[in-house]
């Protein structure tokens, strides 16, 4: 009889686990020295993806930070994730993004020019202070001088 009761309790459980598809809910953090992207998604688990891009570049003749956000919408097929990032301009273009999920990454393939950018999973706290360590390229740096306490 207990044997019974584990199998029951057995077979319940690995009916409710949903093996095949993944939620890609979270955020998602990538970039280098010269921008860093946080992408905000919400899966609904039918297919469909929700969310925010926002793209913020260092502005160093008017010194501070600059960020771009839009909405993102798309559908997953497996690993492949097909989203558009709406245009906020009325008459531009919205762009197509095309990733791949590889582990807690996004794989990012830039279409334009080739590059490859990957988006970690990340949470809320990371992300801050990633971004005030970039946004602390704005107040200095020293690149072309030399250090003096090196020196002989």
């Amino acid at each position: 009889m207990t044997l019974r009761m584990f199998m029951l309790a057995a077979c319940a459980l690995v009916a409710s686990c949903d093996g095949v598809s993944s939620s890609y809910t979270g955020s998602y953090v990538g970039g280098d020295n010269s921008a860093l992207i946080q992408l905000e998604l919400v899966d609904s688990g039918e297919g469909q993806l929700n969310g925010t891009i926002a793209v913020s570049q260092l502005d160093f003749e008017a010194g501070k930070l600059e960020t771009t956000v839009k909405s993102v919408t798309g559908a997953k097929d497996g690993d492949q994730l097909s989203l558009l990032a709406n245009s906020n301009s009325f008459g531009a273009r919205n762009s197509p993004l095309s990733m791949e999920a590889q582990g807690n990454s996004l794989i990012w393939k830039v279409p334009i020019n080739g590059m490859t950018i990957e988006l970690v999973k990340t949470d809320q706290v990371a992300y801050r202070e990633r971004l005030i360590a970039f946004e602390n390229q704005l107040y200095g740096t020293d690149a072309g001088m030399i250090d003096w306490d090196n020196v002989d």
